[in-house]
């Protein structure tokens, strides 16, 4: 690394005399002698490299620059300098340098040379012998151009018309050049202008001629006038341009106007025999002021037979050219088109229509009849054809003798006449419509070209025969019962149905079956019987429901239904009860009043041992006339008993409830079981309710008394003696008591929060004392609490209250608010009123003060008064009773602030330019107001734009800058200046203001050209055809519109590319490259042609890079081919002459002599020719002469391979000449930066350094570079800069890190370690986010401008500036922007002019917060504002209305509409919508629609109450907002006519029959009765329904029961039975009533008879107890049991009383027996009576009883057999017990009975 020399400190004057005194007194001693070894330093230059620029004028000897360079040896003369010019080139001719100073002058003038740069090369050495020498060069720039060219003139003008040719020059301009010599006195002119002026104008750069380049008729735009500047350049280096730019104007005179017809079209007809006249004229004219455009021809258009029928002249006269083609023609018009053109170029014109019509039609047509009259079915088809009309026209000629129908009349709905035919058609289905006749008129029309009509048209008359009646189904009801024994094919019932229509085939009835629970029938379609499929004794159902239907011949049919049951019993047993079980199935138990719903009660179980449902199915049930179903209820399915109500509900306390439960089974109708179950349930009830004790309560406390301090106590006791004698304490009210209050479990009433925020001074605290029942029994006391409160006067804020207000302050403002404090905790006692003191002040007449707010309201407008401050003084006291009032008074005082100044613009008028791609919403101009008030808002200017044209639509302003609103590209007519007029007002009311203009100029043209790719290349037969595509060169242009993005193509004028335009040409428009010139006349053979294609975009701006294009010959098959890869040699800049450096190869693949003859030659660059050459035959190259004394470190030796034809194969050779031996080195291996992403592209941001230890450029000479891509940032590979590449906004990226090194300049260079360049990037992360949403504000209408709406805030998370520095601005919608104003700093919306004229009654404002980032990150919120505009309510003019309607009208009929009436005029506010309210029956069962129309929305039928009267009210709002509603309300009375049911009258009903009854016998007869007189409720339908088998037994004639099947009623065994008979009325919901007709069938109509019926029998005294006597027999003749059986008894009133003592008769068997022994009979009597009764088991006895007489012999003595016991022990057992008047036992009971007599005895 070299080492800077040191630089000595400066020596004051005075001490350099005293050394040079010093050096004086020494010089006469001897110097020591000087050894060359002590010259120990090398000289250095400070600078080794210096640049400098001069004038060429500068005088000779001038200095031009001084180089110094140091000697740090001190001994001899070692450090003494001197300084030599040693090069380069001509330097030391012209440049001269001081020995000893270094400083270099002019030698020789510079305006002798045209060089312009020169390289000095100056050498410093020290005094040794050979000298140390040290280097430095000086670079001198020699500026030669030193004036600019000026003007002849500053303004050129000239007028053309707008068809001036293009390329031929309209105007020259001349500016010239006082420099010497050329090209700095050489004068460019160029253009300048928009892209518009540029489009159309050109100006030759070396004479100054402007001339149009493209047609001026292009100008869609069509000006008048093009104004633009021309900039003169000299070509000096640098160019030095005009002081100032030329103006030109050219005017250009257009043809502006069309030729326009005065009339379009023209029409006119005529008849045929037209002759050779003028048929119509026509006329235009041209607006044109000038000859040159304003001359008008005509010419006829088209068609082909217009111009060949017609001709017109100069002055616009159409005349026939054939008269009698024209008459003998069929065509009815002619279409001429005429064509008027000025003399313009191009020309305008104008076409006019002509028609002309030729009248050929003559005659109407005529009908033939005129009238017509045809009968159909409805059924008729559509499509069918009914009857067709006929006419006739005279005419011969088509079309005028051809004929169209038309019809009109009431039949076209449904027919139609055919245009062409005339026939009647059916169009669509009849049967849809219910006319029995219709009427049609047709019209007939001739085709003619004005087509005639028939005179009289003809009527048509078309009869419908129609379905008009339904079948109707008679005898009804049907149904009926089957047996479960019923096969398939079993008949059922038979419907019948008749139709009343009188023709057929709608009176043909057929039948069929709808619908069936179960497919087991079918019907007969033409007799309706009903039959059975299959047999029903395996399905379970015990109904079937059937849907059968009757339906006539009409298309469609006409059908009716009938839907009957038919029934079949199916159920055999009875259930029978499980739990509880028998004998009593009676169970307890005990339950708390306080149990829940769920709790399980108890569990009933019980039986049925049928095999399938639902007979098996069990259903429970609570029975029974107690309170007990009231509280209980049962699971039907499952037996479990749950409350029905709370027990609490119990207002009689029940301690017991018994349940009876009856079980059921699930058949129809259903078995019982044959005994009920009893559960009792016992409840254990709560019966005491608290008692207070020492009431009443009260306490007196202060406001300030702490929390939980006790108060009073409260204390009640509960009497009961289980578990619900707990007793708790809640407070329950009154008011607000229970927030303040609070009583704990014992009973202490405490403070619960503060009272001084309230401002009670009493409170009633209800307690309430619970015991722990569910729910529990309550006791309320009340505890009287006083507060007292007042204790503080209230205190002044401050004693002097002050404010500023405007001038414009509005009266009825509020100005300003006193304040004072009341230390009291609550009203009234802290509610404090001002009151102003009465004097002089003039506060006093403008100002009053509010005596509860406070407020200084202004009462008088203060523009009138000059006085600046107003005051006055107030009083403050309290409202408590008494008020306190303070002593201290308070002043009040008011200064008014005066609008006197204007605003002013400052550097008015604003003017910029900008690119049409500027960003939407960018800032492009400041606007600067100032306003010399110095109060606000007097000085607030706010700023709005007011015009002009499209100014406001592309450009807003906000903030005090112009912005971009809306993208410039939409601008159709893409204008290159706006105007923007901008108002500033101040905040005065009224306003002042003041306007300014701001002119905005457009760039269009922002991009040139580009190629897509740069280099093109071809290669092509030097025979290759003129005129034909070798390559094609493509360019776009990244402009928006027209001229700038249109490109054409041309061949650069540069000389490098002169022989490309001699043999190649372009495509101006699709850059295709051909041959313009034969390729074999290019005498030098060129091989390879290269030129350069300019692409030029509309407006002249050239692509920055052209095409290169190649263009490579073949001028013999095969050219040499280089065969070696690497073309580089590495040589020292020692290496000897002669020596080789490189050998190069070359192949040529011809087969001939001397195309395959290669010759090496050398043929460039850089001077390699004077430094190398090679061996033509072998291409070793070698080096022709040394290069140690040049300075090159390369050559590029381009060799040279050529066949023998002259085909040539060129490849570079480059040689290196090593002279290179430091790398430069970074001075850090890191480099870091933080940077903002809104750093500026090109901003600076860090330098990167580097130092090379090689002592001459340009091996010392550093560049920097980095290792690959940065696209986000750049290093200046000069300086080392580190700098911004492109814009960092739009990614998230925050930390980018890149390598770099240093490259010296050695060829090849040599490189730095890499270093590390990291940048950190702080991003703007966080947008704006609003908080607090939704935002929404009501407002009335009357609000006034400048009322505050809504504040918005928006918080920004970033934490760095000015990311976080958020503004606020309004972007929509609607009409807000005009009514609303947001604060852009706060966020405040506030009205910026009142609601006016606008009606709307929701605003959407959007918000739009933005921070400081670009781009700018945001969020959007939407503020709704409601502007109530509504103003009147709906009223009822009509209140009362009525109605009467069936319980079964249909859901959504309307009944009856209800209106009111709204005085608002306009929509929605006096449009109505309808509510019903109120009675909650009403709304339940009615409905009403936004019409006021009242409909039914629920079933009536379904109302448990039934009720027959609904009064409802209803209401009306309109749809305003908000809404209002009606001031009234509208009643509506609904009669409900309610079906009410048949009843039965006449009852009981009861008969009796015998068993042998013939069938059809009546039974009994019922009666029925119903109220109703609507019907269908009136209407009556009957059936027997059950029960038992009393349907298959019984039926209905009419209204008496009749015997259905005598046969069947006889085999029956029943005695009873129950017909239970339904009536059904016609109701929709069929209301019925059921009645019992017991019908009792004698069957027992046999007596028994006894066989024997008088027995007489002798048995002995001692005859064996129990011992048979006789048998008795009797018989009974009835069929069945139990009538035919006989049971026996004791006639106890006809038989002797000892005879019914001693002896017994078998009930069952009739075996009379001994009771009882005889020998206790102490009357010893002889003969015993028994008169015997046989009764059959239906209790009817034997006519004639059976007489036993039994004769004791009582000659035995009284000793019984096997007995030790005395006779008085068998006579007390024997016949002590009462004797029972009938044994009704079993024989086994009897016997058993037998048995314990005899143990007895």
């Amino acid at each position: 690394m070299a080492t800077t020399p040191s630089v000595p400190t400066p020596v004051p004057v005075a001490c350099v005399l005293v050394l040079l005194m010093y050096v004086q007194l020494t010089t006469q001693a001897t110097p020591p002698p000087c050894n060359p070894g002590d010259n120990l330093y090398v000289p250095v230059f400070t600078d080794s490299e210096v640049r400098k620029t001069i004038p060429e004028t500068l005088p000779t000897g001038a200095s031009v620059a001084t180089l110094r360079a140091s000697d740090n040896d001190t001994v001899c003369n070692f450090g003494t300098l001197t300084y030599t010019i040693t090069g380069d080139g001509s330097a030391v001719t012209y440049f001269q340098i001081d020995l000893d100073t270094g400083t270099v002058s002019v030698r020789t003038s510079l305006t002798n040379t045209s060089i312009m740069d020169f390289t000095v090369r100056i050498e410093a050495q020290d005094g040794s012998s050979p000298p140390w020498i040290a280097t430095a060069l000086l670079y001198v720039k020699v500026t030669r151009n030193l004036v600019g060219p000026e003007w002849s003139s500053a303004t050129y003008a000239t007028s053309i018309p707008e068809t001036a040719p293009v390329l031929e020059n309209i105007l020259r301009v001349t500016a010239t050049d006082s420099d010497a010599q050329p090209p700095n006195n050489e004068v460019s002119y160029e253009l300048v202008g928009d892209a518009i002026q540029l489009y159309y104008f050109e100006i030759v750069s070396s004479t100054g001629d402007i001339r149009p380049r493209r047609p001026l008729t292009l100008d869609t735009s069509r000006r008048s006038r093009f104004d633009f500047v021309v900039n003169a350049r000299d070509n000096g280096s640098p160019r030095l341009s005009a002081a100032f730019n030329a103006s030109v104007t050219v005017s250009v005179y257009r043809n502006n106007n069309a030729p326009r017809f005065i009339q379009d079209p023209y029409s006119i007809t005529v008849n045929q025999g037209l002759g050779n006249g003028t048929v119509i004229s026509v006329r235009a004219v041209d607006d044109d002021p000038t000859t040159e455009f304003n001359q008008v021809t005509y010419s006829i258009e088209g068609p082909a037979n217009a111009i060949a029928l017609f001709t017109i002249d100069g002055s616009g006269n159409i005349q026939p050219t054939n008269p009698a083609a024209i008459n003998s023609a069929s065509q009815p018009s002619y279409k001429i088109y005429v064509r008027a053109e000025d003399n313009g170029s191009p020309r305008l014109y104008d076409i006019a229509l002509v028609e002309l019509t030729i009248n050929r039609n003559l005659n109407p047509p005529v009908f033939n009849p005129v009238s017509y009259e045809v009968t159909i079915l409805e059924t008729s088809p559509v499509g069918d054809v009914v009857v067709r009309v006929t006419a006739t026209d005279a005419d011969n000629q088509i079309p005028n003798n051809e004929i169209t129908f038309s019809a009109f009349g009431s039949g076209l709905a449904f027919f139609n006449v055919n245009s062409q035919t005339g026939e009647v058609t059916v169009v669509n289905n009849l049967v849809q419509d219910s006319a029995t006749s219709y009427q049609l008129t047709i019209q007939a029309q001739d085709k003619g070209a004005s087509p005639l009509s028939s005179a009289q048209p003809a009527s048509v008359t078309i009869n419908v025969v129609r379905n008009q009646a339904s079948p109707v189904f008679v005898q009804t009801p049907y149904d009926t019962t089957v047996l479960r024994t019923a096969g398939a094919n079993t008949p059922v019932v038979t419907v019948t149905a008749t139709d009343a229509d009188t023709r057929s085939p709608y009176n043909e009835v057929t039948y069929g079956i709808a619908s069936t629970t179960v497919n087991r029938f079918q019907i007969n379609p033409s007799t309706g019987e009903i039959t059975l499929t299959q047999a029903i004794a395996s399905d379970s159902q015990v109904q079937y429901g059937v849907t059968v239907f009757a339906q006539d011949g009409g298309n469609p049919r006409r059908v009716t239904y009938n839907t009957f049951t038919v029934g079949v019993d199916r159920n055999l047993n009875a259930p029978f009860l499980i739990n509880p079980s028998g004998p009593n199935f009676e169970n307890s138990t005990t339950v708390l009043e306080t149990i829940g719903f769920d709790y399980l009660i108890y569990d009933v179980d019980a039986f049925d041992a049928d095999l399938s449902d639902p007979y098996r199915s069990l259903r429970f049930s609570i029975i029974g006339e107690n309170t007990a179903p009231t509280y209980f209820l049962i699971n039907r399915d499952s037996g479990e008993i749950r409350l029905k109500s709370s027990l609490l509900q119990d207002t009689l306390q029940t301690l017991q409830y018994r349940l009876v439960i009856a079980v059921t089974d699930g058949g129809d109708p259903p078995r019982p079981a044959p005994t009920t179950a009893t559960i009792t349930v016992n409840v254990i009830r709560n019966l005491n309710t608290p008692r207070w004790v020492n009431e009443p309560y009260s306490a007196t406390i202060d406001e300030t008394i702490g929390a939980n301090v006790n108060i009073v106590n409260v204390l009640a006791v509960d009497d009961d003696t289980n578990a619900f004698n707990r007793v708790s304490y809640a407070i329950i009210g009154d008011g607000t008591a229970s927030a303040y209050f609070d009583v704990t479990p014992g009973g202490t009433i405490i403070r619960k929060q503060s009272l001084q925020s309230v401002s009670d001074t009493r409170f009633y605290l209800r307690v309430v004392a619970s015991d722990n029942g569910v729910p529990p029994k309550t006791n309320t006391t009340v505890v009287s609490i006083i507060i007292n409160r007042n204790l503080n006067t209230p205190t002044f804020s401050q004693l002097l209250f002050t404010t500023e207000i405007d001038e414009t302050t509005e009266v009825g403002t509020a100005v300003l608010r006193i304040s004072a404090t009341d230390q009291d905790s609550v009203p009234p006692y802290n509610t404090v009123e001002f009151a102003q003191i009465p004097n002089s002040a003039t506060g006093l007449t403008f100002f009053s003060l509010e005596a509860d707010t406070g407020n200084v309201v202004l009462r008088r407008p203060l523009t009138g008064n000059p006085d600046l401050v107003y005051e006055f003084q107030a009083l403050v006291r309290d409202k408590g009773v008494p008020s306190l009032e303070q002593a201290q008074r308070a002043t009040v005082r008011i200064t008014v602030r005066r609008n006197n100044n204007d605003p002013l613009f400052v550097g008015s008028p604003y003017s910029v330019t900008i690119n049409e791609d500027q960003t939407v919403g960018s800032q492009i101009l400041p606007v600067v107001v100032q306003d010399s008030d110095v109060n606000n808002p007097f000085n607030q200017v706010t700023l709005r734009v007011i015009g002009d044209e499209k100014g406001p639509l592309y450009f807003g302003l906000a903030n005090n800058q112009i912005n971009v609103s809306r993208d410039l590209t939409l601008d159709t007519g893409n204008d290159l200046r706006y105007t923007l007029r901008i108002e500033a007002r101040d905040g005065g009311s009224p306003a002042r203001s003041a306007t300014a203009l701001a002119y905005i100029t457009v760039n269009r043209n922002l991009r040139p050209p580009v190629f897509t790719t740069q280099d093109y290349s071809a290669r092509i037969p030097e025979t290759q055809q003129l005129a034909v595509s070798i390559v094609q060169v493509q360019a776009t242009d990244g402009d928006r519109v027209a001229p700038y993005n249109t490109v054409q193509y041309e061949i650069s004028s540069l000389s490098s590319s002169a022989l490309g335009r001699q043999y190649f040409m372009v495509d101006p428009n699709t850059g295709v490259v051909s041959v313009r010139r034969n390729l074999e006349t290019d005498t030098s053979d060129t091989s390879v042609y290269r030129f350069v294609v300019d692409a030029i975009d509309g407006s002249g701006v050239r692509a920055a890079l052209p095409a290169n294009v190649e263009i490579t010959v073949d001028r013999n098959l095969f050219p040499p081919v280089f065969i070696t890869t690497n073309y580089t040699a590495v040589i020292n800049n020692t290496t000897p002459q002669n020596s080789p450096v490189f050998t190069a190869l070359a192949t040529d693949r011809d087969s001939q002599n001397p195309f395959n003859v290669v010759q090496y030659s050398i043929i460039g660059d850089d001077g390699s020719l004077s430094y190398f050459t090679i061996n033509p035959g072998s291409g070793e190259v070698t080096l022709a002469q040394p290069v140690f004394s040049i300075p090159n470190t390369q050559f590029r030796v381009r060799l040279q391979a050529k066949d023998g034809s002259g085909l040539t194969d060129v490849e570079v050779l480059t040689v290196y000449i090593q002279r290179n031996l430091f790398a430069p080195v970074l001075s850090q291996t890191i480099y870091e930066r933080v940077i903002q992403e809104t750093t500026p592209v090109s901003t600076s941001i860090l330098n990167l350094f580097a130092q090379d230890s090689d002592q001459t450029a340009p091996y010392s000479t550093v560049s920097y570079y980095t290792s690959g891509s940065s696209d986000r940032f750049l290093v200046d590979v000069n300086n080392g800069m580190v700098s911004v590449r492109r814009s960092l906004i739009g990614e998230s990226g925050q930390t980018f890190t890149f390598q770099v090194y240093a490259q010296d300049g050695g060829t090849p260079p040599l490189r730095s370690q890499f270093a590390t360049v990291r940048i950190n990037v702080t991003r703007n992360n966080f947008p704006p986010v609003f908080i607090n949403e939704p935002y929404s504000q009501s407002l009335l209408a009357t609000a006034s401008a400048g009322d505050g709406v809504v504040r918005v805030s928006a918080p920004d998370a970033d934490t760095e500036f000015p990311f976080n520095d958020v503004k606020y601005d309004m972007i929509g919608d609607d009409n807000a922007q005009n009514i609303f104003q947001i604060d852009e700093s706060s966020g405040q919306i506030s009205l910026r002019n009142t609601f006016g004229g606008d009606g709307a009654e929701l605003y959407r404002i959007r918000v739009r917060a933005r921070d400081g980032g670009n781009p700018r990150l945001s969020d959007i919120t939407v503020v709704s504002v409601n502007v109530t505009r509504n103003l009147r309510a709906p009223v009822f003019n009509t209140p009362s209305y009525t109605a009467r309607i069936l319980e079964i009208t249909n859901f959504g009929e309307v009944f009856v509409s209800v209106s009111a009436q709204d005085s608002d005029t306009s929509a929605p506010n006096n449009v109505l919508t309808y509510q019903l309210t109120g009675n909650s029956e009403c709304q339940r069962y009615f409905g009403i629609n936004t019409n006021g129309g009242l409909y039914v929305q629920a079933d009536l039928v379904a109302d448990p109450t039934r009720a027959s009267l609904y009064i409802c009210q209803v209401s009306a709002q309109d749809q305003g907002n908000p809404r209002r509603d009606s001031t009234n309300q509208a009643t509506v009375s609904i009669n409900v006519i309610r079906n009410t049911a048949p009843q039965f009258i006449g009852l009981p009903y009861n008969a009796v029959l015998q068993r042998n009854v013939t069938t059809g016998t009546v039974v009994g007869t019922f009666a029925i009765s119903d109220s109703d007189t609507d019907a269908p409720f009136n209407e009556q339908n009957y059936r027997i329904l059950g029960d038992g088998n009393a349907p298959a037994l019984f039926n209905l004639n009419g209204n008496n029961v009749v015997v259905t099947s005598a046969t069947d009623l006889a085999a029956e065994a029943l005695s009873s039975y129950t017909v239970r008979l339904e009536v059904r009325d016609g109701g929709r919901s069929a209301l019925s009533a059921t009645a019992v007709m017991n019908i009792q069938v004698i069957r027992n109509l046999a007596t028994p008879i006894f066989s024997n019926s008088f027995v007489e029998r002798k048995i002995n005294e001692n005859y064996p107890v129990g011992g048979l006597i006789t048998i008795l027999n009797a018989t009974d003749n009835d069929p069945q049991a139990p009538y035919n059986t006989v049971q026996y008894e004791i006639n106890s009133l006809l038989s002797s009383p000892l005879g019914r003592l001693y002896f017994m008769v078998d009930p069952n068997t009739g075996d009379v027996s001994l009771r009882c022994y005889l020998e206790s009979d102490t009357s010893n009597t002889s003969v015993y009576t028994l008169i015997v009764d046989a009764i059959d088991g239906g209790g009817r006895r034997a006519i004639l009883p059976a007489n036993v007489k039994i004769t004791v012999d009582r000659k035995t003595p009284l000793q019984p057999p096997k007995d030790n016991n005395t006779m008085s022990l068998r006579a007390s057992v024997c016949c002590q017990e009462p004797l029972p008047p009938y044994w009704g036992g079993s024989s086994k009971t009897y016997k058993t009975y037998k048995t314990m007599i005899f143990k007895h005895l």
